[in-house]
């Protein structure tokens, strides 16, 4: 074998590894996501998230109240989970976790978000309330 060909495949072996590491969670922190029922009509909200391989199922969320889930965030830095919002006529999407948008907003392994009419808002430990806001997906 050729020095080209050895290195392709150590690359390709490493890669691997990494992935396999990646899997099992080794290498990264499990990360809680928290969604607040913030809406000001006092009304429940159905929160549907998932990812491309995890569904994290469908859930009701009264007033003040929150839905949660864990995760376990990719070596690579491409996970990313979206959620479907549904109250009253509104039907709305979000990504709620975006691993290269969220990864440093988020301390101590947890994202915390307020649903509100307008959109999402992301918790921020430095000024500590919710005041980082997004508007829903078009």
């Amino acid at each position: 074998m050729n020095h080209t060909n050895s290195n392709i495949l150590l690359i390709v072996m490493l890669i691997s590894l990494l992935i396999n590491i990646s899997e099992a969670g080794i290498l990264t922190k499990t990360i809680e996501v928290r969604a607040i029922n913030a809406l000001t009509n006092g009304k429940n909200v159905q929160v549907h998230c998932r990812s491309k391989d995890d569904d994290v199922g469908l859930q009701d969320i009264p007033k003040g109240e929150e839905y949660s889930f864990s995760l376990e965030p990719g070596v690579l830095g491409n996970t990313l989970y979206s959620c479907d919002f549904k109250w009253d006529n509104n039907s709305k999407k979000f990504d709620i976790f975006v691993q290269q948008r969220d990864s440093a907003t988020c301390r101590q392994e947890i994202c915390r978000w307020e649903i509100k009419e307008f959109g999402p808002c992301l918790y921020s430990y430095s000024r500590e309330k919710f005041d980082i806001c997004y508007n829903w997906k078009k």
